[in-house]
Protein backbone atom coordinates (compact mmCIF):
# COMPACT_ATOMS: atom_id res chain seq x y z
CA UNK A 1 0.00 0.00 0.00
CA UNK A 2 1.72 3.41 -0.94
CA UNK A 3 0.29 6.73 0.41
CA UNK A 4 -0.60 9.01 -2.58
CA UNK A 5 -2.60 11.98 -0.88
CA UNK A 6 -3.36 13.56 2.71
CA UNK A 7 -5.94 14.92 3.56
CA UNK A 8 -6.72 17.28 6.99
CA UNK A 9 -10.20 19.25 7.99
CA UNK A 10 -10.60 20.76 10.81
CA UNK A 11 -13.19 19.69 13.85
CA UNK A 12 -15.13 21.02 16.36
CA UNK A 13 -18.03 18.95 18.58
CA UNK A 14 -19.75 20.45 21.28
CA UNK A 15 -19.88 17.71 24.58
CA UNK A 16 -23.71 16.69 25.60
CA UNK A 17 -22.29 17.52 29.14
CA UNK A 18 -19.72 20.21 29.98
CA UNK A 19 -16.02 18.30 31.30
CA UNK A 20 -14.55 20.49 34.06
CA UNK A 21 -10.75 19.66 35.12
CA UNK A 22 -8.09 21.49 36.90
CA UNK A 23 -7.13 23.08 34.07
CA UNK A 24 -11.10 24.36 33.14
CA UNK A 25 -14.38 24.14 31.98
CA UNK A 26 -14.84 22.69 28.41
CA UNK A 27 -17.76 22.47 25.93
CA UNK A 28 -15.88 21.39 23.10
CA UNK A 29 -13.73 18.96 21.43
CA UNK A 30 -11.60 20.39 18.42
CA UNK A 31 -9.08 18.80 16.34
CA UNK A 32 -7.92 17.63 13.31
CA UNK A 33 -9.69 14.58 11.20
CA UNK A 34 -6.55 13.21 8.67
CA UNK A 35 -7.62 11.44 6.08
CA UNK A 36 -4.99 9.32 4.10
CA UNK A 37 -5.62 7.68 0.28
CA UNK A 38 -3.27 4.86 -0.91
CA UNK A 39 -2.65 4.06 -4.83
CA UNK A 40 -5.84 2.07 -4.83
CA UNK A 41 -8.21 4.62 -3.62
CA UNK A 42 -8.93 3.18 -0.13
CA UNK A 43 -9.01 5.62 2.44
CA UNK A 44 -7.42 5.37 6.21
CA UNK A 45 -8.83 7.84 8.86
CA UNK A 46 -7.10 9.47 12.01
CA UNK A 47 -7.73 12.12 14.38
CA UNK A 48 -4.74 14.87 15.82
CA UNK A 49 -6.36 16.41 18.97
CA UNK A 50 -4.61 18.75 21.89
CA UNK A 51 -6.14 19.26 24.85
CA UNK A 52 -5.53 23.19 26.00
CA UNK A 53 -2.61 22.55 28.65
CA UNK A 54 -1.73 19.06 27.94
CA UNK A 55 0.85 17.73 25.74
CA UNK A 56 1.20 19.84 22.43
CA UNK A 57 -0.17 23.20 21.80
CA UNK A 58 -3.91 23.07 19.46
CA UNK A 59 -1.54 25.81 17.22
CA UNK A 60 1.83 23.48 16.73
CA UNK A 61 -1.06 20.86 16.12
CA UNK A 62 -2.65 22.51 13.56
CA UNK A 63 0.48 23.79 11.62
CA UNK A 64 1.66 20.69 11.98
CA UNK A 65 -1.30 18.08 10.87
CA UNK A 66 -1.40 20.94 7.97
CA UNK A 67 1.60 19.94 6.70
CA UNK A 68 1.35 15.90 6.41
CA UNK A 69 0.09 16.26 2.83
CA UNK A 70 3.63 17.66 1.94
CA UNK A 71 6.38 15.94 0.76
CA UNK A 72 8.42 17.38 3.66
CA UNK A 73 6.85 14.67 6.11
CA UNK A 74 8.47 11.48 3.92
CA UNK A 75 4.87 10.08 3.96
CA UNK A 76 3.64 10.17 0.78
CA UNK A 77 5.19 8.16 -2.00
CA UNK A 78 5.89 5.33 1.06
CA UNK A 79 5.21 2.15 0.92
CA UNK A 80 3.60 0.13 3.93
CA UNK A 81 3.31 -3.82 3.66
CA UNK A 82 3.13 -4.66 7.88
CA UNK A 83 2.97 -3.60 11.01
CA UNK A 84 6.50 -3.09 11.32
CA UNK A 85 6.73 -1.11 8.19
CA UNK A 86 4.09 1.48 9.87
CA UNK A 87 5.87 1.23 13.63
CA UNK A 88 9.51 1.79 11.67
CA UNK A 89 8.30 5.09 10.24
CA UNK A 90 6.04 6.23 13.22
CA UNK A 91 9.18 5.65 15.83
CA UNK A 92 11.13 7.67 12.82
CA UNK A 93 8.72 10.71 12.85
CA UNK A 94 9.24 13.86 14.03
CA UNK A 95 6.38 15.09 14.80
CA UNK A 96 4.57 16.20 17.49
CA UNK A 97 2.51 12.94 19.21
CA UNK A 98 -0.85 14.25 18.29
CA UNK A 99 0.03 14.32 14.80
CA UNK A 100 1.34 10.70 14.99
CA UNK A 101 -1.06 9.13 16.45
CA UNK A 102 -3.38 10.29 13.36
CA UNK A 103 -1.15 9.41 11.20
CA UNK A 104 -0.17 5.84 12.81
CA UNK A 105 -4.27 5.55 13.19
CA UNK A 106 -4.58 6.20 9.45
CA UNK A 107 -2.23 3.68 8.22
CA UNK A 108 -3.61 1.06 10.50
CA UNK A 109 -7.00 2.24 9.09
CA UNK A 110 -5.64 1.86 5.74
CA UNK A 111 -3.41 -1.34 6.52
CA UNK A 112 -6.21 -3.29 8.06
CA UNK A 113 -8.33 -2.72 4.44
CA UNK A 114 -5.18 -3.49 2.67
CA UNK A 115 -5.36 -6.86 4.01
CA UNK A 116 -8.75 -7.27 4.47
CA UNK A 117 -9.51 -7.61 8.19
CA UNK A 118 -10.57 -5.81 10.93
CA UNK A 119 -8.53 -3.03 12.56
CA UNK A 120 -8.77 -5.25 15.80
CA UNK A 121 -7.64 -8.57 14.05
CA UNK A 122 -4.60 -6.57 12.22
CA UNK A 123 -3.26 -5.82 16.02
CA UNK A 124 -3.98 -9.37 17.01
CA UNK A 125 -7.30 -8.77 19.64
CA UNK A 126 -9.93 -11.32 18.96
CA UNK A 127 -13.07 -9.47 17.96
CA UNK A 128 -15.20 -8.25 20.47
CA UNK A 129 -18.68 -9.31 20.00
CA UNK A 130 -20.18 -6.21 22.05
CA UNK A 131 -18.60 -2.86 23.16
CA UNK A 132 -18.48 -1.77 26.68
CA UNK A 133 -20.85 1.15 27.70
CA UNK A 134 -18.90 4.31 29.19
CA UNK A 135 -19.13 7.50 31.25
CA UNK A 136 -17.66 10.04 32.49
CA UNK A 137 -18.21 9.58 36.78
CA UNK A 138 -20.85 12.80 37.67
CA UNK A 139 -23.77 13.09 39.37
CA UNK A 140 -25.96 11.40 36.17
CA UNK A 141 -23.34 8.85 35.43
CA UNK A 142 -25.62 6.14 33.84
CA UNK A 143 -26.29 3.25 35.73
CA UNK A 144 -25.72 0.83 32.68
CA UNK A 145 -22.13 1.61 32.26
CA UNK A 146 -19.32 -0.77 32.95
CA UNK A 147 -16.55 1.45 32.61
CA UNK A 148 -16.56 4.89 34.31
CA UNK A 149 -13.72 7.59 33.71
CA UNK A 150 -13.22 9.37 36.53
CA UNK A 151 -11.79 12.70 37.08
CA UNK A 152 -10.11 13.98 40.25
CA UNK A 153 -9.21 17.52 41.27
CA UNK A 154 -11.23 19.92 39.55
CA UNK A 155 -12.68 20.45 42.78
CA UNK A 156 -12.59 20.43 46.66
CA UNK A 157 -10.77 16.93 47.56
CA UNK A 158 -14.10 16.17 49.53
CA UNK A 159 -16.17 16.57 46.69
CA UNK A 160 -13.97 13.93 44.75
CA UNK A 161 -14.41 11.49 47.54
CA UNK A 162 -17.97 11.50 47.94
CA UNK A 163 -17.89 11.17 43.96
CA UNK A 164 -15.46 7.96 44.07
CA UNK A 165 -17.43 6.43 46.82
CA UNK A 166 -21.02 7.16 44.70
CA UNK A 167 -19.38 4.87 41.86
Amino acid sequence: MKITHAKAQPYSRQFAHPITTARGRFTHRRGWLLELHDETGRQGHGDAAAWPGFGSSSDEVALRIACVDQATTGLLGTTFASLDDVRQWISSCDEPPEVRYAIELALLDLLSQDQQCSLASLLGAPAATTVSCHALATDDTAPTATVIKLKVGAQSIDDDELRVARC
